[in-house]
């Protein structure tokens, strides 16, 4: 096995999409124009209010503004009415009042159709499988879920009204066009994207045209499109609160600010969810939510943007061991002991190597000629010089070959930001200069640690680069440090 890193994908199939699903949304944290929009400027409030968000008390106020850059951001954000002291709530929201398969089921027009067409049978699901095509027309929770948006976005007097109508257009890659995906292609979201893409198409395609012949009142073939499903499908996986098992969407993520500084967090506790203060804050701060650190690939992913200072970029690899291998059971207990599976995935950044890579590496290299000396792993030290040779060309040769999938230099992705690029062009390359860099960096620490090994052993096998070629790679990485 020549190239024993691989570049993996998580998402092959559509239905674990909403598993790790992210909460929260891009909205600018305190550099807008405080001036407020006009039009519609209290439905999402009132709305909050009603769905008796925060009633009891006048800590944050919530407001529209103007951002100053094109893109997927919200116009609302919410903002401290007082000073608050730190592990104070500040604000409140009822798990009752969000939007989950069983907001679907008692609906008056829609819930009788979808009891009849849910898999829940006595408060359980039945396991989604291969054969789901025997009866087509049956659906689970996240597919009751979505079609009942759709229902609802062609409603505008429903009572979510103010909710759909708040959330900005998806800048997502699954709305990319083919061209636009393929300014991607190298990252591991190119093939999940179009993963994405054909998955919803053919749970689309079990679906329809089979429900609106046997329900044409209630699913429309002109509102209920594949261009609809997908919608549907973004918001439901970058608007639910993943943690909870009916993952329901909750309206006040809207209002969410996720750039900055957190200065808050979530707690679920009696029903609610509460935002509670993290430090002392004063009055007039923006309140900055971040319940987990998403990667930029995530976050293209999900809300359709990417960090430019300070985002969190990942290349995620796994080591997989021969099964026909002589010492494959070893090597697999060895790992096991390190808490490592034979999946496991390992996320190179650009500080360093993940211990755990290198140890797994090191366990997958080494022979019968030197696993007595196997321990040397367990304290993070070569096994050998030849294996830690292999480890360092593993580095080397996963490197340049991931490289070899990106369509454009660094040069030419630098004189692309200096111009005038679309929204979804801009985000393109800032992901794909992003993941070069970890590339980079990771190629810099294999080449270093190959010649560590050859300078204690006399092995010229490894065609090392020249003084022009060192100086020509130092120049292109030095434009991504």
């Amino acid at each position: 096995m020549r190239h024993i890193i691989s570049l993996t994908i998580f998402w092959a199939i559509a239905i674990i999409f909403a598993e790790k699903s992210p909460l929260f949304s891009d909205k600018p944290a305190g550099d807008e124009p405080q001036q407020a929009l006009e039009k519609q400027s209290i439905r999402l409030p009132e709305f909050l209010k009603l769905k008796d968000a925060n009633k009891d008390q006048n800590i944050v106020r919530i407001e529209q503004f103007i951002p100053k850059k094109p893109g997927p951001v919200n116009q609302y954000r919410m903002i401290l009415e007082q000073d608050v002291k730190e592990g104070s709530p500040i604000y409140s929201y009822p798990l009752e009042n969000s939007l989950t398969v069983h907001t679907a089921l008692q609906d008056p027009l829609m819930g009788p159709t979808f009891h009849e067409l849910s898999r829940v049978i006595h408060g359980k699901t039945n396991v989604r499988s291969e054969a789901e095509d025997d009866q087509p027309e049956m659906l689970f929770d996240d597919q009751i879920v979505k079609l009942y948006l759709i229902y609802l976005r062609s409603q505008p007097n429903s009572e979510w009204a103010p909710y759909l109508e708040a959330i900005p257009d998806f800048e997502v890659p699954v709305f990319w066009s083919d061209a636009e995906l393929a300014e991607i292609k190298g990252s591991r979201l190119y093939s999940s994207t179009i993963q994405t893409k054909n998955a919803l198409a053919d749970e689309y395609r079990r679906m329809f045209p089979r429900l609106t012949e046997r329900f044409p009142e209630q699913f429309p073939a002109d509102v209920f499109t594949l261009a609809d499903y997908t919608w549907a499908h973004a918001l439901y996986i970058s608007r639910n609160w993943y943690k909870d098992v009916n993952k329901p969407i909750f309206p006040v993520t809207e209002v969410f600010n996720y750039r900055g500084e957190q200065n808050v967090k979530i707690i679920e506790e009696d029903g609610r969810l509460t935002l509670v203060a993290m430090s002392d804050l004063k009055s007039g701060d923006v309140v900055i939510v971040r319940e987990s650190q998403l990667t930029n690939r995530q976050l293209l992913e999900f809300f359709g943007f990417v960090l430019e200072k300070g985002g969190d970029t990942t290349i995620d690899v796994a080591v997989g061991l021969d099964p026909a291998e002589q010492l494959y059971n070893p090597k697999r207990l060895k790992l096991k002991e390190r808490g490592i599976s034979e999946d496991s995935q390992f996320s190179l950044r650009t500080t360093e190597i993940p211990e755990d890579l290198l140890y797994a590496l090191r366990i997958f290299h080494s022979t019968t000629y030197d696993w007595d000396d196997i321990t040397n792993a367990d304290r993070n030290k070569p096994v050998s010089l030849q294996s830690e040779k292999l480890v360092a060309q593993s580095l080397i040769d996963t490197c340049q070959s991931a490289f070899s999938e990106y369509m454009t230099t660094a040069r030419e992705d630098k004189n692309i930001l200096a111009g005038n690029p679309s929204h979804r062009l801009k985000q393109a390359v800032l992901l794909r200069r992003a993941e070069k860099k970890v590339l980079w960096k990771t190629l810099e620490i294999g080449k270093k640690v190959m010649k560590q090994v050859l300078a204690q052993w006399d092995m010229r096998t490894y065609d090392l680069p020249t003084a022009n070629e060192q100086g020509a790679a130092k120049e292109e990485f030095d434009e991504y440090l």
